[in-house]
């Protein structure tokens, strides 16, 4: 196995009191290293592989390694020679980061162009990373004590690793209007997922569908009525989706309340699996806008792909892209993809979003949670003591939980 090393670090105000939390883990040495990471890459340097990065401040919200254009770090290197800094944004949009250091442990560096969700921030200082603790678990055995609190008379609870199984289902308008959308929300919704799947363990089944039609060259090959009438062996009487060329323009292409409602009913959910649908759309939800506004149809609609959803347990979450409607028409849409995400438990996003916080929404839905195990009741025999092991915690840590 090889070693894995983690360290914790913070951001200051100019008082000295802690803005922000980070921590990195990569595999090698604590001591001794020079790592140089850019964005797509394991690692170069002395790490094999670099393995996390999280920071979070009140400014950039919470980052991940996914948003880490380039990391140094230089601890030791040839007994010598000392550096911390990194680059971090949610590339390609480039609204919410950071620019920060060189660090020394003798000198705190500098922070600059550190800015999200409108606001600027000055004066931050990098403080140089410390060793994070090992992770105390009550199993082991070994004699020797390890650098943690004293080990108690009686055997520590047990934490073990539960995997969730996740069932996603990616689901898009297929109209003409979202054909310049559907490849860059293709590859951003496909690096989200990713993101989240290295970022701890998981089994996720992810489905990618368009609504009456498809986007060639994107993940979205394959239509809703496909997958459920040849994979799931549904009956086509029982969709509520209407087919293409049965309502006028491009209207059956934008049934998005009629594909929730048809995915959640009839989709080869896993059992035991937690289920999710991500829409993807730029008009109403029941056969797009017709004369161009919003009517009680799609809010009807709506309500019904609430209800159905709710009733088969998915969560819906949403996606509301660029409109040519006016801005007061594209609020009340935007209001009702809102709706539909959080009556179902789901969250909406819009194109200003860059889909960056879908990356965090997925990290929580499909990264291990733990159970603990009630410890057994003491015996006279002598108890073990605690094991050390890597540390575990580093999205935990910079979000302060």
């Amino acid at each position: 196995m090889p070693q894995v090393t983690s360290f914790v670090f913070h951001t200051l105000n100019p008082d000295g009191s802690v803005y922000g939390r980070g921590c990195f883990a990569y595999e090698g040495p604590p001591d001794g290293v020079d790592i140089q990471y850019n964005f797509g890459t394991s690692a170069g340097g002395t790490a094999n592989k670099m393995l996390s990065f999280w920071y979070s401040d009140p400014v950039t919200g919470t980052l991940d390694i996914s948003a880490l254009i380039n990391f140094n770090w230089t601890n030791g290197w040839q007994g010598a020679h000392y550096r911390f800094d990194f680059n971090l944004w949610n590339h390609p949009y480039n609204s919410h980061g950071m620019t920060a250091g060189q660090a020394q442990p003798n000198r705190l560096g500098p922070i600059s162009g550190h800015r999200g969700n409108g606001d600027v921030s000055t004066q931050k200082r990098l403080q140089w990373p410390t060793l994070a603790p090992a992770t105390m678990t009550g199993q082991g055995g070994s004699a020797t004590p390890v650098p943690a609190p004293a080990p108690v008379p009686t055997p520590s609870p047990t934490e073990v690793l539960t995997i969730p199984k996740v069932d996603l289902v990616v689901v898009i308008d297929s109209s003409v209007s979202m054909k310049d959308e559907a490849t860059a929300l293709s590859e951003a919704v496909g690096a989200a997922i990713e993101a989240a799947k290295t970022s701890c363990p998981s089994d996720l089944r992810v489905t990618y569908l368009g609504i009456e039609g498809v986007f060639k060259g994107t993940r979205f090959d394959r239509t809703v009525r496909n997958y459920l009438t040849e994979t799931a062996k549904v009956s086509e009487s029982v969709l509520k989706g209407r087919k293409v060329g049965t309502v006028a323009g491009g209207g059956a292409q934008e049934d998005g309340a009629r594909a929730i409602e048809d995915v959640s009913l009839n989709f080869d959910w896993r059992s035991g699996a937690s289920r999710a649908v991500f829409f993807l759309g730029d008009e109403s939800l029941e056969g797009g806008n017709e004369n161009a506004k919003q009517d009680q149809a799609d809010i009807e609609a709506a309500n019904r792909a609430i209800a159905t959803a709710k009733q088969t347990k998915v969560k819906v979450h949403t996606y509301l892209g660029t409109s040519g409607v006016k801005a007061s028409v594209k609020k009340e849409i935007e209001g009702e993809y809102a709706r539909v995400a959080k009556e179902t438990g789901g969250q909406g996003f819009t194109s200003q979003d860059a889909l960056s916080g879908f990356t965090g929404l997925l990290q929580k839905v499909i990264c291990g949670s733990k159970t603990v195990i009630p410890a057994p009741a003491p015996t006279p025999t002598p108890t073990p003591a605690p094991a050390a092991q890597p540390f575990c915690c580093c999205q935990a840590f910079v979000e302060g939980k």
